[in-house]
């Protein structure tokens, strides 16, 4: 998947499975910003929580440069028709605000689609975490008027 950059060049974006057993470093050493850490566990906690699991797998969001930067990571899956979700994403502190986010939520909403047979796609997320709320549904994701065990929002797109 490809976004425009810096001097209108485009940024090349890979995703990349990873073992949630064994993760890669790169993946374990990403960070948030100190006013984010709130609203997600660090990734050995989020990895730990899906790693029996086959219907959930977690992928190393990469720039296709030399070095495959990764610039994020995030956990999604399904266990049925109507229960399709986008679990967790991060984007780390240094690569947030250029797209990689918006761009990473676009490719695996199509990811879910081509994999499972499935008419929406959820996420949740704190109602206080303004900006990510904004994000996801200018995307086009709706907000259901329902919360999860945690006081989360839960947001819906349709596919």
């Amino acid at each position: 998947m490809q976004i425009e950059g810096e001097n209108n060049q485009f940024i090349y974006m890979e995703y990349r499975e990873i073992d949630k057993k064994n993760p890669p470093l790169d993946v374990l050493n990403l960070s948030l910003k100190d006013t984010q850490k709130m609203y997600l566990d660090p990734v050995p906690v989020m990895l730990k929580e899906y790693e029996n699991s086959d219907e959930w797998k977690a992928f190393a969001i990469q720039l296709d440069d030399k070095e495959s930067t990764t610039v994020g990571f995030a956990i999604v899956g399904s266990t049925g028709i109507d229960n399709t979700w986008i679990e967790d994403l991060m984007i780390d502190e240094k690569f947030q605000g250029k797209g990689y986010g918006t761009e990473a939520i676009k490719h695996l909403i199509k990811y879910l689609v081509a994999s499972y047979s499935i008419d929406h796609i959820y996420l949740s997320c704190y109602p206080d975490n303004a900006y990510a709320l904004s994000l996801y549904e200018k995307i086009g994701f709706k907000k259901t008027n329902r919360i999860n065990v945690y006081n989360e929002d839960i947001l819906v797109f349709n596919v």
